[in-house]
């Protein structure tokens, strides 16, 4: 098969700055955005037309107020759309031509608005940012099949509601001296769906309402000890990745699991044949665990209540380089 696709944008933008007193800066705008995807067939089974996704007003607000000169307080607003996919394998073109113009009148675009408040603080050897985040995804888009699939009925997508996510990121950087710093981040994310999936005729093919989003851990941890004193250089690090879910019911899911690494290198200076060379070895998996790294690698299912989903793929073991 050959298609020809041609993806036309148009896009508005209008924002400003305004310094309302020396501490309070405030930033605002909106954009206006018109997308038109359109295919034509050159070789293969027919799906010819043109699609648009458009939204006129997405606002966009921000501020920074400066409580000292070591700490900030920041927070935006924002509105965003995606458009959609000109593509053969993917998005509303991936269907026949009686399934595109099933939907291509009907189809809404994935829009999210998302909400944000933190703190920035620079105090002396310690540094960082607090932040809180409300984001709220809508009209999430699916493939399902029109009909029984007996028949050779294609599938296609269509909208199966929202996604609510709020969360906490936290990160800070202690410098303990002018070579040794500390570095640790933390993050907690809360992602759930809004509505059940259904079929075409209106039956739910996916009980989800309320289910936590494939794929998604609620507790990401990292530490890291760093030291540099410009010639030699070296760091260990410990990362934590919390359980996954592989099914949109939650019913089978990944333990989390823990991966350490080490890295020492040195900088050859003051010598006009070394001058820029660098040695680095690092060691990934220190300690050799045995986990799940990639989910959803042949996609993700409704159940899976025996675990035997063919859809994981194995971490890798520990490696050495130099």
């Amino acid at each position: 098969w050959q298609y020809d696709f041609d993806t036309e944008p148009r896009q508005f933008n209008l924002s400003d700055n305004w310094k309302i007193t020396d501490a309070l800066t405030l930033t605002a705008g909106f954009k206006a955005v018109k997308v038109e995807n359109t295919a034509k067939t050159l070789i293969g089974p027919v799906k010819n037309g043109t699609i648009k996704a458009k939204d006129n007003f997405l606002p966009q607000a921000g501020f920074v107020y400066e409580l000292t000169d070591e700490h900030q307080v920041f927070g935006s607003y924002a509105e965003n759309i995606r458009t959609f996919e000109s593509s053969n394998t993917g998005g509303p073109f991936s269907t026949s031509q009686d399934g595109f113009n099933a939907i291509r009148n009907s189809l809404e675009p994935e829009t999210s608005r998302t909400i944000e408040l933190g703190w920035r603080f620079n105090a002396g050897i310690v540094k960082g940012v607090v932040a809180a985040y409300d984001v709220q995804f809508d009209d999430r888009l699916l493939a399902l099949t029109l009909g029984p699939g007996i028949v050779g009925n294609p599938s296609a997508l269509q909208n199966v509601g929202g996604v609510s996510t709020r969360g906490i990121e936290a990160g800070a950087t202690v410098e303990v001296t002018d070579a040794v710093s500390v570095v640790a981040s933390y993050t907690y994310n809360d992602s759930s769906y809004d509505d059940n999936v259904r079929g075409a005729n209106g039956a739910v093919t996916a009980a989800t309402d309320g289910k936590t989003v494939v794929n998604s851990p609620k507790n990401l941890l990292r530490g890291e000890l760093k030291y540099d004193d410009g010639n030699l250089y070296a760091s260990a690090s410990a990362a934590y990745t919390g359980k996954r879910y592989y099914t949109y019911l939650n019913d089978a899911s990944v333990e989390g699991y823990t991966l350490a690494e080490l890295s020492v290198g040195y900088r050859f200076e003051g010598n006009a044949w070394l001058e820029g060379t660098e040695l680095q070895a690092n060691v990934t998996n220190l300690f050799d665990k045995e986990y799940v790294s990639t989910i959803g690698s042949n996609g993700f299912t409704n159940s899976d209540p025996t675990g035997t989903s063919q859809t994981l793929l194995a971490g890798a073991p520990r490696q050495f380089f130099v």
